[in-house]
């Protein structure tokens, strides 16, 4: 009776790691790991055409260039997809269409913020809020943005103008303003607090906070109170 000789034990390791491969697709070269690019075309504002990567979750790709280079502006998702951008050391105002990955202008604000508030309202408007220049329109520090029309309207100034301040929008359809300084350079940092009526665009205001703060972030929680850490 003739007995097959067992296998060298290294030899036995090589197959069984060999057929263990074989069975997940491959040893470190599968498609899963490593996906083909996908590369989907854009246009930019010169009309030349580039490329956007979308294969891979956590990569960052360029898209279409802003027509102004801006900071300390706001940038606002709209309820139709697109997204509002707008001051940061002028009035200048642009929409990003995430279809076609490029920029356009729209009406300038009616006043200059910056280090201001952008928060979208329930009837789809954009209520911008913070300290205004005081040469432009009387120094106007709340304004409404209206997406339909693309146009600006002011609305109740704030009680206190501010910037580095947060906006929360409440339930039911206010918004809270909190904190922030009275000036950029060297001024009064504020615990003052107050709320915008969307009913009656006007702003009042409310308690104080416990501590002044500027910087500082604002998280409506579920139980419709705020929290203000910082």
């Amino acid at each position: 009776m003739n007995h097959l000789k067992p296998l060298p034990r290294p030899l036995t390791f090589s197959v069984l790691l060999g057929l263990l491969c074989l069975s997940s697709l491959g040893c470190g070269n599968s498609t899963a790991e490593h996906p083909s690019e996908e590369f989907i075309p854009w246009r930019t504002h010169s009309g030349h055409s580039t490329s956007i990567s979308s294969s891979q979750e956590g990569q960052w790709s360029a898209t279409g260039p802003l027509a102004n280079g801006r900071l300390l502006h706001t940038a606002t998702l709209l309820t139709d997809g697109r997204v509002l951008a707008t001051g940061g050391y002028n009035r200048s105002t642009e929409l990003y269409d995430p279809v076609t990955g490029t920029w356009s202008r729209t009406a300038d604000a009616l006043n200059t913020h910056r280090a201001a508030t952008a928060t979208l309202l329930p009837n789809g408007r954009v209520l911008i809020a913070g300290l205004g220049e005081a040469g432009w329109n009387g120094g106007i520090s709340s304004e409404l943005y209206d997406p339909a029309s693309g146009t600006w309207a002011p609305t109740g100034n704030l009680v206190t103008p501010r910037l580095y301040h947060t906006a929360t929008l409440l339930p039911g359809g206010r918004v809270l303003v909190t904190g922030g300084a009275d000036s950029e350079y060297g001024g009064t940092v504020l615990s003052t607090a107050e709320v915008y009526d969307l009913a009656t665009g006007t702003w009042t205001q409310t308690g104080r906070m416990a501590a002044a703060r500027r910087n500082h972030t604002a998280t409506l929680l579920n139980n419709g109170k705020v929290l203000v850490t910082g």
